[in-house]
């Protein structure tokens, strides 16, 4: 409807539960706003004109669900935040970009910590910007989805920075039950040990940690199903350290490697498994894979199952490694139900491939012709 101002008569609705004002044009919540001591859920989804969230907001004891996703023009949060410790959904929570303005009314990461009953999915934005070393003490919370944006552009990057982004990064670790994860613009030089710990974990997103150059271990958790790393621009091997004989990505689905000019391979030499045993790392129900700018990566472990692949301004050494092992030894292939009917046909499950800009394909592969 256009509404971008409330009436401050607005605090007199005491038996007031549930207010929505979605997608609206408001631009500020009047102060009377939090007189509404019965108030549950204030939803705020889509308000791109809003700008900041009342003062005394603490005051909304009652309140349970805050929601405020798509508000691109809240700069930071309310003071007291922490003491509205009913709240179960906090969608987002931003970081003050400059805190010196509006110290007195800010609020600090570290009043998450005692927001115990939080659910949910939670984005913490502009955490570059951050300046303390408290706990947001997100282990204490039950989250299914986390986001956490250090930055959304390009800013001039020194030691301190990196350091600083590791240090806030620490602070941050989730409940082990997290299922999804999502880093943006993390500038530090490696990430914390407790992302290799994270056994539930089902998607994990690294985007624009340009100064990374150590990958946490992923290929153990045992649950996750889609990997996406993208502007890893200093990111040479995927994984440190010797390779184990423990299971390899046991269920990865999608994996989508993107922008990372200086990636070589998985392992480093002589850190790969030792292969007197005939032992070849293979991705046991990979089906979709991604790689777009990533010239140097020629080595990667196999993708037997693999349905769609998409390379694009990169290497196809190792799809045509991936056709060239199978060739030698059909046992690679999996042993699942769904890879034995195809067990006599190389790469009989590929329903799409898309190959562009790749230099070292001079012939098609020999299979073409069979891909039913």
């Amino acid at each position: 409807m256009g509404i971008e101002t409330l009436l401050n008569d607005l605090g007199e609705l005491g038996h007031l539960r549930y207010l929505n004002l979605s997608h609206s044009s408001i631009k500020n919540l009047p102060s009377s706003l939090t007189r509404l001591q019965n108030l549950q859920t204030l939803i705020l989804l889509g308000c791109s004109s809003l700008v900041r969230l009342p003062r005394n907001l603490e005051k909304l004891v009652n309140l349970r669900h805050l929601m405020i996703d798509g508000c691109g023009g809240l700069t930071y949060m309310p003071h007291g935040l922490g003491k509205l410790t009913s709240l179960h959904t906090l969608d987002n929570f931003v970081v003050a970009v400059d805190g010196n303005n509006v110290s007195a009314h800010i609020g600090r990461l570290h009043e998450l910590s005692s927001l115990n009953n939080l659910q949910g999915d939670l984005t913490i934005k502009n955490l570059g910007h951050a300046s303390e070393s408290k706990s947001a003490n997100l282990r204490e919370k039950h989250l299914r989805s986390l986001k956490l944006i250090f930055r959304d552009g390009e800013e001039e990057v020194d030691g301190n920075i990196m350091s600083k982004d590791e240090k806030i990064l620490d602070i941050l670790e989730p409940h082990s039950d997290l299922k999804v994860l999502k880093v943006y613009g993390f500038m530090g030089v490696r990430f914390g040990g407790w992302l290799s710990s994270l056994t539930n974990l089902v998607e994990l997103k690294l985007v624009r940690c340009k100064k990374c150059q150590h990958l946490p271990r992923l290929d153990e958790l045992p649950s996750l199903k889609r990997l996406v790393i993208d502007y890893a621009e200093e990111v040479e091997y995927m994984c440190l350290g010797k390779d184990t004989d423990a299971k390899f990505f046991p269920s990865l689905v999608q994996l989508e490697i993107r922008n990372c000019p200086n990636l070589k391979g998985w392992w480093k030499k002589g850190d790969e498994i030792n292969d007197k045993d005939h032992v070849i790392r293979s991705f046991h129900l990979l089906s979709d894979l991604e790689v777009v700018h990533c010239p140097n990566l020629t080595l990667m472990p196999l993708f037997p199952l693999i349905e769609k692949v998409t390379l694009e301004g990169s290497s196809s050494k190792p799809l045509q490694e991936t056709i060239m092992m199978m060739r030698r030894n059909k046992n690679i292939i999996p042993s699942s139900a769904e890879a034995e009917e195809g067990r006599d046909k190389l790469l009989s499950l590929l329903t799409d491939i898309s190959i562009a800009n790749s230099p070292d394909l001079v012939s098609l592969i020999e299979e073409i012709g069979n891909l039913s």
